[in-house]
């Protein structure tokens, strides 16, 4: 059945009013999914850095695990590192950090074990400064759990 008004125009489309009305619409969907990718895109930043953190934090541990106990004793309290001695550092914006080597229990320069902590101070990618700290014990026999 064809219907048709008395003008003989058909009745087939969209009004204006419709059609401004689901622009509306769909303009609001892509807003809201702009929004939420530009945030996703915030967090998937964050992870990167805080994974390259941890890869620059594994790779002092593992140096220290390579070390003879007699160079980890003749160490010092503190050894500063830069980007240009750890790779994964290196991808860190600003990033710097120390390996500072404790005795344990305190005080004790004969302890047969060492209290290691890496810590990690970078700028993140939004600009607020970013710190990653990670401890564990070393010992003559290696790492202790």
């Amino acid at each position: 059945m064809n219907m048709r008004s008395k003008t003989g125009h058909g009745t087939e489309g969209f009004t204006l009013i419709e059609v401004i009305t689901g622009l509306t619409v769909a303009a609001a969907v892509f807003v809201g999914v702009f929004m939420l990718s530009s945030q996703n895109i915030d967090v998937i930043r964050s992870a990167r850095e805080e994974s390259k953190s941890m890869l620059a934090i594994e790779y002092e541990m593992e140096n220290l695990r390579a070390t003879a106990w007699s160079n980890i004793v003749a160490y010092g309290s503190t050894r500063t590192i830069r980007g240009s001695d750890n790779l994964a550092l290196s991808h860190l914006n600003s990033g710097g950090g120390t390996v500072t080597l404790d005795y344990e229990p305190a005080g004790d320069t004969n302890a047969p074990s060492r209290r290691v902590t890496v810590t990690l101070i970078w700028t993140g990618h939004d600009g607020s400064t970013r710190t990653n700290i990670s401890m564990s014990m070393i010992s003559k026999h290696g790492f202790l759990r």
